[in-house]
């Protein structure tokens, strides 16, 4: 099999990721559509020293970036200036994450599909999102 034809497997391939047992009510379950060039954000409150876990699945490959936010960062991050990210994963299919929130406030769990290398192409991604409270 050749260069090309392998490397064109591997970019195609689906992959099914592992998705972890977790044994708490969901705060959110979504599965969702991110239009090509554009982002999807879910608004949480959170408490400070709460564990919260996650995880996500997107139905194709590439483009998606994920961003978990606070409030300071989530409008710079809209405005296209520089943000600190708490957690993230760019060009994910899946990412499975804890946080434990320093403080109580709103947090932003962000599912960017813009480019970040040019001439790549960014289709409409269908992605599974879930969110638990696993310690208060």
């Amino acid at each position: 099999m050749g260069l090309s034809a392998t490397l064109y497997m591997l970019l195609t391939e689906i992959y099914t990721p592992k998705v972890p047992e977790i044994k708490a009510p969901p705060i959110l379950n979504e599965r969702f559509e991110v239009e090509r060039n554009d982002i999807y954000f879910f608004e949480v409150n959170l408490t400070e020293g709460e564990d919260v876990n996650g995880y996500f699945t997107v139905k194709e490959r590439v483009c998606i970036n994920f961003y978990l936010l606070d409030e300071e960062n989530f409008p710079k991050m809209l405005a296209d200036e520089n943000f600190t990210a708490l957690k993230s994963a760019i060009h994910a299919t899946h990412y499975n994450f804890t946080f434990t929130p320093k403080k109580s406030g709103k947090y932003y769990f962000v599912f960017d599909n813009k480019r970040l290398v040019e001439d790549e192409v960014c289709e409409k991604k269908i992605i599974t999102f879930k969110l638990y409270r696993t310690k208060k």
